[in-house]
């Protein structure tokens, strides 16, 4: 009786916390549509940092960095968004759309050279060589 009793405990649990994942995610996209864009960056940060393994992550993170650039217009905060989002996900189709990003606004920032560089890797992952 106790291991049953412990098992339902535990899918319980798991329901639980897969649903509370779910929400982290629902929410952000919530306070985005209502223009809550700060709530929505961290609702998408805080998912990302606790589902790390989610497929949802890198989209999260891009979400979070390109509401950043395009919403806040804060290109420091978007960029490192992007950069994160690069490093934790490099085999992930978010990766090549990352560097676009972070291309854009090497460009917004005059950075030609780097623009480029950018625009390079993003290539190359949207080839799958990266």
């Amino acid at each position: 009786m106790n291991r049953r009793l412990i098992t339902i405990l535990l899918l319980l649990a798991f329901v639980a916390s897969v649903s509370v994942a779910g929400d982290l995610f629902q929410d952000a996209m919530d306070h985005f549509r209502r223009g809550n864009y700060e709530a929505a960056v961290k609702g998408y940060l805080k998912f990302a940092e606790a589902n790390a393994k989610d497929e949802r992550a890198p989209v999260a993170l891009f979400n979070a960095a390109s509401i950043n650039m395009v919403e806040v217009e804060d290109l420091p905060a978007a960029k490192g968004g992007f950069l994160e989002l690069v490093s934790k996900y490099p085999d992930t189709k978010w990766a090549a759309e990352g560097y676009r990003r972070l291309a854009e606004i090497s460009l917004a920032l005059n950075d030609l050279p780097q623009a480029l560089d950018y625009y390079r890797l993003g290539l190359k992952h949207a080839a799958g060589n990266g």
